[in-house]
């Protein structure tokens, strides 16, 4: 058969599947095993079982909990809302107001928790009622939230990076490093766009932050130096090569509890409901993790990979094609 009659055959069992609602981690699963199935190879089934298994059981995959949990951390503790009063009054006075100081928000959590949902949460949790109070635009206010919480996928340290560089067997400090820069465009991007909208519909954000003095900014500067410091220990001991990603984001949570304990933001309540959260979260991104281990075993085996390589390489494509390509099958 065909590698282009495989793809595009696997292509549609996948589609297929997800979209009679079934988990994506069992679509994906579910779809290398029909794969297998039908080039004949299923007495390669165990093997996949071992793959999945070695696939999560590694020291790198060790980031995603430790990540995920100190992002929980902050959003049932008081760090995050105390971090967001300081950054409204540091950045509300930009065009956008709010709407400004939900996506520097957004960027600033995210090079700490490396999750989305986690930065969403923190900061949505504060600022969708504060906004809604003063009468921001809902759509832009949900969209400032929903938009800045993606950025935690891009800024490092990103969980998505995390499984990226253990299943590609890349340096994750690498792809870290790599991410800075477009995390950044992405956010002054973000913050461009916002500017725009509101300058020139100023309906859109009515309720212009007072002018906060010199004094008053430096008063509330403390809010923002727990989380000045714990970039410094997620990313700078990554790069300053002092620490493996793992091991910074386990110095991370240590770092996060104690200072929600210190400042008294973390009940026994809160606690046990960042735990509950963590493991579901985890679960779920390992469950696919395990999936796609599943699905790409089969498109190795089946020589589609070798074959699309082949084709793309034939081509001869210029370096901008060659990348929409890339850009295109991701």
């Amino acid at each position: 058969m065909d590698w282009q009659i495989l793809f595009l055959g696997i292509l549609f069992v996948l589609f297929f599947i997800l979209f009679s609602g079934e988990w994506i981690a069992f679509a994906l699963g579910i779809t290398g095993l029909i794969g297998l199935v039908l080039i004949g190879r299923t007495a390669d089934f165990p093997v996949v079982g071992y793959v999945g298994w070695n696939m999560v059981n590694s020291f790198e995959i060790t980031a995603i909990p430790m990540f995920i949990f100190m992002g929980e951390v902050m959003v049932h503790g008081r760090l995050s809302r105390w971090f967001y009063d300081s950054a409204a009054i540091w950045f509300g006075r930009l065009p956008g107001g709010l709407l400004q100081t939900n996506v520097i928000a957004c960027a600033i959590f995210s090079a700490i928790s490396g999750s989305s949902p986690a930065t969403a949460a923190a900061i949505g949790s504060v600022a969708y009622p504060e906004m809604k109070r003063r009468g921001y635009d809902k759509q832009m206010t949900i969209g400032s939230i929903a938009g800045g919480g993606a950025l935690g996928i891009l800024i490092p340290p990103s969980i998505p990076m995390v499984i990226y560089g253990a299943i590609a067997q890349v340096s994750v400090a690498k792809l870290f490093m790599a991410s800075m820069i477009p995390g950044i465009l992405a956010t002054l991007l973000f913050c461009a766009y916002i500017a725009v909208k509101c300058i020139r519909n100023k309906s859109l954000a009515p309720a212009k932050s007072a002018k906060s003095s010199l004094m008053t900014k430096i008063k509330t500067g403390p809010g923002m130096i727990p989380f000045a410091f714990l970039i410094f220990i997620v990313l700078g001991t990554i790069y300053l090569g002092w620490a493996t990603p793992t091991e910074a984001a386990a110095l991370g949570t240590l770092i996060t509890l104690l200072i929600s304990l210190a400042i008294k933001g973390v009940t026994w309540d809160s606690f046990k409901k960042s735990v509950i959260v963590t493991v579901k979260l985890t679960t779920m991104i390992l469950m696919i993790v395990i999936g796609a281990q599943m699905i790409s075993y089969y498109i190795g085996v089946s020589g589609i990979s070798r074959a699309l390589t082949g084709w793309i390489v034939d081509l001869s494509p210029p370096v901008w094609l060659f990348f929409a390509l890339i850009i295109i099958i991701y």
